[in-house]
C-alpha cells in the first residue's frame, strides 16, 4: 500500500485544530481509560459452571473458564487456554451479543452495570453507529470500492445483525482489532482487512450462535507485545479472514495504519505546494537581483580611469548629472542612475 508521509508537526497541528470535533458530545461516552497495566480489567469473580467438561453459553453475569477447544483453535490457543475466561452478557437476543461483548472488553464498568443501564448504552450506540455510517463513514472507509450496498448495511445496523459487513465496520469505527474464536467452525476469524499491531486487540468466542467476551483476569484487551498476539502473528496462516474485497483474496498481514482515513492529506499537500511556489518565486527574484548586481559591478570595473566615481555621489548629485546629460530620471534609484550614466 502506497502511503503518503505526514510530518509530526503536521499531525500535531491537525489534532490541535480538530480536537473539538474529536472530543465532542456527539461521540459515544466511554468511561476513563484504565491504566495499561490493567488493560481494562476489573476484579473478576469466577463462577465455575462447567462440571461436564464441555463449553456452554453462560447466563448474564456468570464468568467461567473455557474448558476445551477444537483442533485448529487449540493449536493457537492451547497453551493459553487456562488463562482465558468468558462471560455471559446482556442481550435482547443472540444477535446482539456480538455488539455487547465488544463493549464488555472495552468498557470496564459496563459488564457490572444493571440490564437497564446496558440497554440504554447499547441503544445509544446503535443510533450513533447508523448515523455515522450514513453520513460520513461509508465514504471515509471507502466501502463503495468493496461494492457494499449502503442502505443494506444501514438496515443491518438497525436490525442489530452481526453480519460480516457490520463486523468489519465495527472494527473500523472503534479502531480496534477483533478476533473471533468460532467453536462451531473451528476457526479464528479476524474481522479487519489487515492487522495494525498497535490497535487494541479483543477476543470474542462464538458458541451456538451466541457471542461472549474472552479475556483474562488481568486483561480485557491486549497489545501487540502480549504473548497471545505474538503467537497469532506467528501462526498467521491459520487466521481466517471475512473476504469482503471482491478484487482480492484477503490474508492476515501485519501492516501500518493508513492515516489518510483520519487525516485529509490533500490539505498538507496543498500547503507544501504553496510553500514550494513561494520559495521558487523568492529564488527567482534573488537570482535576478544577483545577476543585475554582478553586471553593474562588471560595468564599473571595466570603465576607464577618467569616469567619475558615481558610487561616491549622493542621489541628488547623480540626478543633477543625469539631467545635464538629458537622461530620463523618473523614479530611478541610485543604482539604476549609475547604470544609465555609465552608458554615456
Amino acid at each position: 500500500m502506497d502511503l503518503k508521509r505526514i510530518s509530526t508537526t503536521d499531525l500535531l497541528t491537525y489534532i490541535a485544530k480538530n480536537y473539538a470535533k474529536i472530543n465532542s458530545g456527539d461521540m459515544i461516552d466511554l468511561p476513563k481509560e484504565q491504566s495499561s497495566e490493567s488493560s481494562g480489567a476489573s476484579k473478576i469473580s469466577v463462577k465455575s459452571t462447567s462440571s461436564n467438561k464441555k463449553n456452554k453459553n453462560l447466563e448474564f453475569g456468570d464468568v467461567d473458564r473455557l474448558v476445551t477447544l477444537p483442533e485448529k483453535l487449540n493449536k493457537i490457543f492451547g497453551n493459553f487456554l487456562k488463562d482465558f475466561l468468558h462471560m455471559g452478557v446482556y442481550s435482547s437476543n443472540n444477535d446482539t451479543t456480538f455488539f455487547t461483548s465488544i463493549f464488555y472488553c472495552l468498557n470496564s464498568t459496563l459488564s457490572t452495570s444493571d440490564k437497564k443501564t446496558q440497554k440504554v448504552f447499547m441503544d445509544n450506540f446503535y443510533q450513533h453507529l447508523k448515523k455515522a455510517f450514513l453520513f460520513g463513514d461509508y465514504t471515509k472507509f471507502k466501502y463503495s470500492k468493496l461494492k457494499w450496498n449502503k442502505q443494506e448495511i444501514a438496515k443491518h445496523i438497525e436490525d442489530k445483525l452481526p453480519t460480516k459487513y457490520l463486523m468489519r465496520y465495527i472494527s473500523d469505527f472503534l479502531h480496534i482489532n477483533i478476533f473471533i474464536l468460532d467453536l462451531q467452525d473451528d476457526e479464528l476469524y479476524f474481522t479487519n482487512s489487515f492487522f495494525v499491531p498497535y490497535k487494541r486487540n479483543i477476543f470474542l468466542v462464538r458458541h451456538f450462535d451466541k457471542y461472549e467476551p474472552l479475556f483474562t483476569e488481568q486483561k480485557k484487551f491486549f497489545g501487540v507485545d502480549d504473548d497471545i498476539i505474538q503467537n497469532i502473528i506467528k501462526h498467521k496462516d491459520k487466521v481466517a479472514m471475512l473476504q469482503l474485497d471482491p478484487k482480492s483474496d484477503e490474508k492476515f498481514e501485519v501492516t501500518q495504519e493508513n492515516l489518510e482515513l483520519y487525516i485529509d492529506v490533500n490539505q498538507f499537500e496543498t500547503k507544501v505546494e504553496e510553500q514550494k511556489e513561494t520559495h521558487s518565486e523568492k529564488n527567482a527574484f534573488e537570482d535576478e537581483s544577483s545577476e543585475s548586481d554582478i553586471e553593474e559591478v562588471v560595468d564599473i570595473e571595466e570603465s576607464d580611469d577618467e569616469t567619475p566615481d558615481y558610487n561616491k555621489m549622493t542621489l541628488p548629485e547623480l540626478k543633477k548629472i543625469a539631467k545635464e546629460k538629458k537622461i530620463p530620471i523618473g523614479k530611478k534609484n541610485k543604482t539604476q542612475l549609475i547604470k544609465e550614466l555609465m552608458k554615456e
